[in-house]
Order: structure tokens, then C-alpha cells, then sequence
């Protein structure tokens, strides 16, 4: 097998069949396509499946007990047979040809291990949505890719393909939410090479019910947390400004405990408020920004 697509569902009836006709139209004959139902409580979403794998061979329909996202992946890697790995989000769908243009890519170097492809965020959300497109650029090891690449910018799983034995002793946390963030570093630094090119395209699409959409502070603490571990064995400044970021948006929603050590990075005003007030006045000080500009508004 060359490929498995590995993509849980939970209620999402609507835009499933969108997402897995988008797969199966790849022009991929050697491909698995596996969908593991996380418990769902809408029965439409296993008559659908049930009807698409009559007329989809490559599907492969499991289900389980409500678990969540992680366990529902961790499923899938558990039966993926593919030398080659991807997971998709039930939300989303792929341009076609996507799979087509990037799996060759492979082919060219046996010492790449992870092709990361173009995507447009949010697809849907006004304001929000954008359109990534990425350079035709190599990366060897963890550092050049995770900094110099910033690939914690978008350190997502669903818009890459993986060499599957990466995943041989790596799952997925479950029950916990941004569970891309803390799994992605661990696939990376067994790579040699990451590449990104400009090839094929995700379509990540808006859902107001989401996880992004509706971070808790407990998702966001661990999401600070996995990022601080990371901060560790890398020192880098526009990396610690990013996670700045993640601890003021922590604090806004409540989470009082300050995590993020004081560092010697300057070059932005808020880094110079950061030295100047202390890391708990800066948080004060944004989230009394914030609650000003939510006011006039």
C-alpha cells in the first residue's frame, strides 16, 4: 500500500462525503482511506459511511467509542498499512491532484521523510481566512525546519505527509486538545529532511463549534506548556515571541499561573514592557487593552 488517509469524524454528516469524495478523487490507485467514527451520536454519519464505502473501495469504516480526535487517529495508525501517512480533518477537503503532484516528491531524495503542502486557513471566516502558499525549500533536521522554517507557525498534521514508521513508537495524547503541537516536534526530529513545496492544496475550513474556535484556558495552559519544552533545546527569539503570545491569550481567558520564563530577547515594544514591568504586569496591562478596545467598539 502507498498511501492512508486517515480522517475521524464525530457528527460531521454535512461536509463528510465533500471530504472523502475529495480524497478518493486524488488519482491515487495504491491508496487506503480510513475513517475511524469517533462514537457518533447523529446516525446519519454511519449510513453515510456505509453508503460511501459501497461505492469508494479504498474506504475502510471503523468505529469506536467516543474518545476523541487523538484516540480516533491513534485508531487509524494502528490498521494503516501505507508507506506513507496523512490525516484529514472531516471539516476539510483537498484540491484535486494534491496527492498526485506531492507523493513524487518522495521519489527525488530517499532521505525525505515529511512533504508539508499549501493550504487556505479558515476557509470560510471573513476576516480570518488566509491563503499559505509555501516555497519549493529543503530542511535538515529539527532546528533549520521548527526555526528557521517556523514551522511552529503552522505545525498542523493535516497538511503533510509523513513517512509512516515515524509514527512506529509516536501516538497522538488523548484527551487533549492543539495535540498536533505536541506530537509534530517528536516527528520532526527523527526526520533528515522536511521539505515544503508550492504542489497541491488543503482546504482548512471554518467551523464556529471548533477547537480553535473555542480554546478553553486548559487548552491553551497545555498548548503553553508543550511549546515551553520545546523552547528549551532551541533559544530562539522569534520562537519566544510566539509563545509570549500563547501566555497572554492564556491569562486573558484566566489562567492566573505564569509559565513562560524572562528571557534576553528584545526588539519589540512588548519585549521592552516585558523587562521594564515583569512578565504578570505585561498580561495585566494587554488584557486591560483589550477590554478598552472590546468597549469602544
Amino acid at each position: 500500500m502507498k498511501l492512508s488517509v486517515i480522517i475521524p469524524i464525530f457528527n460531521t454528516g454535512p461536509t463528510l462525503e465533500r471530504c472523502v469524495k475529495s480524497v478518493a478523487m486524488q488519482g491515487i490507485d495504491n491508496m487506503e482511506i480510513i475513517v475511524i467514527d469517533d462514537g457518533s451520536t447523529d446516525p446519519q454519519c454511519n449510513l453515510l459511511c456505509k453508503q460511501l464505502c459501497l461505492t469508494i473501495p479504498q474506504m475502510i469504516y471503523q468505529r469506536q467509542n467516543h474518545a476523541g480526535l487523538s484516540a480516533a487517529r491513534n485508531h487509524g495508525l494502528e490498521i494503516a498499512t501505507g508507506t506513507y501517512v496523512t490525516f484529514i480533518d472531516s471539516d476539510d477537503y483537498l484540491e484535486p491532484g494534491t496527492f498526485a503532484a506531492v507523493l513524487p516528491l518522495f521519489d527525488k531524495d530517499s532521505k525525505i521523510d515529511l512533504v508539508e503542502f499549501s493550504y487556505i486557513d479558515k476557509e470560510g471566516h471573513d476576516k480570518l481566512s488566509r491563503t499559505v502558499c509555501f516555497q519549493d525549500l529543503e530542511y535538515e533536521g529539527f532546528r533549520d525546519y521548527w526555526l528557521k522554517g517556523k514551522a511552529y507557525r503552522h505545525a498542523y498534521m493535516w497538511n503533510k505527509i509523513f513517512k509512516r514508521w515515524l509514527f512506529d513508537k509516536v501516538r497522538f495524547p488523548v484527551a487533549k486538545n492543539f495535540e498536533d503541537v505536541a506530537v509534530l516536534p517528536d516527528i520532526v526530529k527523527q526526520c533528515q529532511k522536511v521539505l515544503t513545496t508550492h504542489l497541491g492544496f488543503y482546504h482548512y475550513t471554518w467551523n464556529k463549534n471548533g477547537i480553535t474556535a473555542n480554546a478553553s484556558v486548559t487548552d491553551l495552559s497545555f498548548l503553553l506548556k508543550t511549546n515551553i519544552e520545546i523552547l528549551k533545546e532551541t533559544s530562539d527569539k522569534e520562537y519566544y515571541k510566539s509563545i509570549l503570545n500563547i501566555q497572554l491569550d492564556a491569562y486573558g481567558l484566566g489562567n492566573k499561573q505564569l509559565e513562560l520564563p524572562i528571557m534576553p530577547y528584545y526588539g519589540t515594544i512588548k519585549l521592552y514592557v516585558l523587562h521594564l514591568l515583569g512578565l504578570k504586569n505585561l498580561c495585566k496591562l494587554i488584557l486591560f487593552y483589550h477590554k478598552v478596545i472590546k468597549t469602544l467598539r
